[in-house]
C-alpha cells in the first residue's frame, strides 16, 4: 500500500489547514489558498497577542484574551513547524517497509493492540475536529454577528464596529479558526499514528523472535534467512525511530512550554475546554512517546524468550548484536531536554494542579475496567510453576516466599470473618430497634417504618460482607501472586547456585539441566510482565485512595481528638488503608530484589571452567537479568519500600501541620 493511500486523512486535513504534507499544492489556485491561510493564521494570532498584552493592567481581560490565544500560539508553532519540516516529515511518512494490515487488532485479553490503534486515529482525525468546529463556529458567529463583540478578542489596526467590515472579520475569524483545529489535532494524530506505526513493528518483531525455532522443521538456511529478515525489520525500525526523534523535538519543545504556562492562567470553570485540549496534547505526546520507549526496550525480552539455547553459534552471535542494539535507551523527546515519558507527565499535571488546587475540589473517579479474562490467563501461567516442593523456611528459620504462600490464603479466609463478626454485630445493633440505619446513606424512599427499615439494614449488613471479601480478597491474590514469583526466582537462585558443584554429570545431562534453568527464567519473566500489565491499573486507583483517605484521617483525627470512640473508628480505618498500602509495596519491593538478585546468583555459579557454550547461556542469562523490574501503580508510582516511606512521611507532615494550625490546642471540632 502505497503512502498517499495509508495517510489519505492527513492528506486531506493538512490541504485544508494550507499546509499541504505529500506533494500538493503545485497550482496557481492553491498557491494563493495557502498564502491566504498564511496571512490568517498568523494575522488573527497577532491580533490576539496584542490585544492580551494592552490590558495587561486589567487581568481579568487579559485572562479572557490569553485563555484563547495560548491554545492558537499552540497551533502556530505547529503551522511553522511543519512549513518549515516539510521535507523530513514526507521523508518520514514512506513508510513502504513497513507493513501492519495484517497485525492482529487486538490482543489475546481483547485490548487493542497499536495496529488496531491506528485505523482508530485516523477515524478520530475525521470527525473530532468537525465536531469541535461546528460547535465553536455556531459560537463565534452568535457571539459575533448581531453584536459589537467579535468571535475571539483581537486587536485591529481600524474600526471594525460598522458593518459589512465587522461580519466579515467575524467570517474571517471563524476561517482561522478551521486552520487552527485542523492543524493542532491533526499533527497530534499524526505523532499518534507514527509512533503507533513504530510499536506495531516493535511488537511485530517481538512477536517473530519469541516464535523463533520454537517448533521449527525448517533446515539451518532457512532459519538463518528467517533472522536475518528479523536484523533488518529492527535495523528499519530504528532508523524510523531516530528520523521521527529528529524531526519532532523543535514542536514538542514549544508546545510543552505552553502547557506548563497556561495552568497559571486558566480558570478551571470558563476555561475547562481550552485546558482539556492543552493537556490532551500532552497525554498523547507523554504516554505515546512512553509505549515507544517500552516497546523498544522490550525487544531484549523478546529476543531473550526466543529458542537460542542449542541453535548454532552463528545465529547466537547475530542475537546478541541485535541485543546490544537493543540495549541502548531510545526516548522521544522535547528538544533533547524533556523525555516524553509518564513521569513528564505526571510532572506537569502536578505543576498545572497545584495552580488550581485551591479554587475546586478535586475528585478522581476512575472508570472500571473488567479485567476478569486477563486475571483467569493470569492464573493459568502459575501451572508451569512448583513451589509445594521448596522449603516453607529457610537456614535461619524465617518464612520464605514458598512458605508465605499458604499463609496468605489462611490470612484470606479467616481476616474477613474475624472483621466481619464484629463489624456486622456493630451495624445490627445499630440499626435494628431504632431509627438509624447500620450504614448512614440516602434513600429515595422513607424506610423509617417495619419492616422496611429491617430490610435495609440486612442489605447493608450483606453489602458489607461484599466489600470486606472483594477488598481482603484481592489483596490477597495480589500478595500470592507476588509470593509465587519470589518463590520461583528464589528456586531458580538455588539452582544456579549449585549449578556443576561438585556435579558428577555427563556434559550432555549438565547442558539440558542449564537449559531448564533458562526456560525457568524465561517463563518467570513472562508472568511478572503479565502481573505487571494486569494489576497496575487496579493498584494505581487503590493508590489514589489511599492517599485520598490518608488526607481524610489526618483531618478527622486531629478533630476528634479526645474523643475516643471516634478516633478509634479514624485509626482503624487509617489502619485498614495502610496495611493496603504496606502489602503493595514491601511485596512489589521483595519481587524487584529477588529478579536483581538472579545476576548474583548467576556470577556465583560454577561457570570458571564451563563449556563456552553453558557460559554463552549464563552470559544470556544475566543480559536478561540486568534489566530493571519493578511492580508499578499506574506505570507512575514504583511499588517500593521508598514509595512507602514517602507517602508515611507526607502523612506524618500532614497530620503536622493540621496539629499546628489548630489555634486552640485543647478545643474539640465536630468532625466532618
Amino acid at each position: 500500500m502505497n503512502t498517499e493511500t495509508r495517510f489519505r486523512y492527513f492528506r486531506i486535513n493538512f490541504s485544508i489547514a494550507g499546509t499541504p504534507i505529500l506533494g500538493d499544492g503545485q497550482s496557481a489556485a492553491y498557491s494563493m489558498y495557502k498564502a491566504t491561510t498564511v496571512i490568517v493564521i498568523y494575522g488573527c494570532w497577532m491580533g490576539g497577542v496584542i490585544e492580551t498584552l494592552r490590558n495587561l493592567r486589567s487581568p481579568q481581560v487579559a485572562f479572557e484574551c490569553a485563555k484563547v490565544f495560548l491554545p492558537v500560539t499552540a497551533a502556530c508553532c505547529i503551522d511553522l513547524f511543519m512549513r518549515t519540516h516539510k521535507q523530513s516529515i514526507q521523508k518520514l511518512l514512506q513508510t513502504e517497509q513497513f507493513t501492519w494490515e495484517d497485525i492482529p487488532t487486538r490482543n489475546d485479553s481483547g485490548s487493542l493492540t497499536m495496529a488496531g490503534i491506528i485505523p482508530l486515529i485516523q477515524k478520530v482525525i475525521v470527525y473530532l475536529p468537525r465536531i469541535i468546529l461546528i460547535a465553536h463556529s455556531i459560537y463565534m458567529l452568535i457571539r459575533g454577528i448581531g453584536s459589537d463583540k467579535l468571535g475571539l478578542d483581537m486587536w485591529l489596526p481600524f474600526d471594525a464596529s460598522s458593518s459589512p467590515v465587522h461580519e466579515i472579520i467575524v467570517i474571517i475569524q471563524v476561517f482561522s479558526t478551521v486552520m487552527y483545529i485542523h492543524c493542532y489535532w491533526g499533527f497530534l494524530a499524526l505523532y499518534g499514528t507514527l509512533v503507533a506505526i513504530s510499536c506495531s513493528q516493535l511488537q511485530k518483531l517481538q512477536t517473530g523472535l519469541r516464535n523463533f525455532r520454537k517448533g521449527s522443521l525448517m533446515d539451518p538456511e532457512t532459519q538463518n534467512e528467517e533472522l536475518h529478515e528479523y536484523v533488518r525489520l529492527h535495523q528499519n525500525i530504528l532508523r524510523t525511530l531516530h528520523s521521527n526523534r529528529h524531526v519532532n523535538p523543535k514542536s514538542h519543545t514549544d508546545n510543552m512550554c505552553i502547557s506548563q504556562v497556561w495552568g497559571e492562567f486558566s480558570n478551571l470553570l470558563q476555561t475547562l475546554g481550552f485546558l482539556s485540549a492543552i493537556m490532551a496534547q500532552m497525554c498523547i505526546y507523554c504516554l505515546f512517546g512512553d509505549e515507544l520507549t517500552c516497546q523498544a526496550e522490550n525487544v531484549k525480552q523478546a529476543i531473550w524468550e526466543s529458542e537460542w539455547v542449542g541453535a548454532p553459534l552463528s545465529q547466537q552471535r547475530t542475537l546478541k548484536f541485535m541485543i546490544a542494539a537493543a540495549n541502548r535507551e531510545f526516548a522521544l523527546t522535547a528538544g533533547g531536554f524533556a523525555p516524553l515519558t509518564r513521569h513528564t507527565l505526571v510532572t506537569v499535571l502536578n505543576q498545572t494542579m497545584s495552580y488550581v488546587m485551591f479554587l475546586i475540589n478535586f475528585r478522581e473517579d476512575p472508570g472500571q475496567t473488567t479485567h476478569k479474562a486477563t486475571i483467569q490467563k493470569l492464573l493459568l501461567q502459575t501451572e508451569q510453576f512448583t513451589w509445594e516442593d521448596l522449603p516453607a523456611r529457610n537456614d535461619s528459620g524465617s518464612l520464605t516466599m514458598a512458605g508465605n504462600i499458604p499463609l496468605i490464603q489462611k490470612v484470606t479466609v479467616y481476616l474477613p470473618r474475624i472483621i466481619l463478626i464484629p463489624h456486622s454485630i456493630h451495624m445490627l445493633i445499630r440499626g435494628i430497634g431504632s431509627d438509624k440505619l447500620g450504614l448512614d446513606m440516602w434513600l429515595p424512599f422513607d424506610a423509617s417504618s417495619s419492616p422496611v427499615h429491617e430490610i435495609i439494614v440486612i442489605m447493608q449488613v450483606y453489602s458489607t460482607v461484599m466489600y470486606i471479601h472483594c477488598y481482603w480478597g484481592f489483596i490477597g491474590l495480589y500478595g500470592t501472586l507476588v509470593a509465587i514469583s519470589c518463590s520461583q526466582l528464589q528456586k531458580l537462585q538455588t539452582g544456579l547456585r549449585n549449578f556443576r558443584k561438585g556435579s558428577l554429570m555427563d556434559r550432555e545431562t549438565e547442558k539440558e539441566e542449564l537449559h531448564e534453568y533458562v526456560r525457568l527464567h524465561q517463563n518467570i519473566l513472562s508472568f511478572m510482565r503479565a502481573l505487571e500489565d494486569t494489576m497496575s491499573t487496579v493498584v494505581l486507583g487503590n493508590f489514589l485512595i489511599i492517599v485520598a483517605t490518608n488526607c481524610f484521617c489526618a483531618i478527622s483525627a486531629v478533630t476528634v481528638w479526645g474523643k475516643f470512640r471516634d478516633f478509634l473508628q479514624t485509626l482503624s480505618l487509617l489502619s485498614a488503608f495502610m496495611a493496603q498500602l504496606c502489602i503493595y509495596c514491601l511485596f512489589g519491593d521483595e519481587l524487584t530484589c529477588q529478579a536483581e538478585n538472579v545476576k548474583q546468583a548467576i556470577w556465583e555459579s560454577e561457570w570458571v571452567g564451563a563449556p563456552i557454550s553453558q557460559q554463552h547461556t549464563l552470559k544470556f542469562m544475566m543480559a536478561a537479568a540486568n534489566r530493571e523490574f519493578a511492580l508499578t501503580a499506574g506505570g507512575f508510582a514504583p511499588l517500593t519500600r521508598r514509595s512507602l516511606v514517602m507517602v508515611l512521611n507526607q502523612t506524618m507532615s500532614y497530620v503536622m501541620f493540621l496539629i499546628n494550625f489548630r489555634e486552640d490546642p485543647g478545643q474539640t471540632y465536630v468532625a466532618p
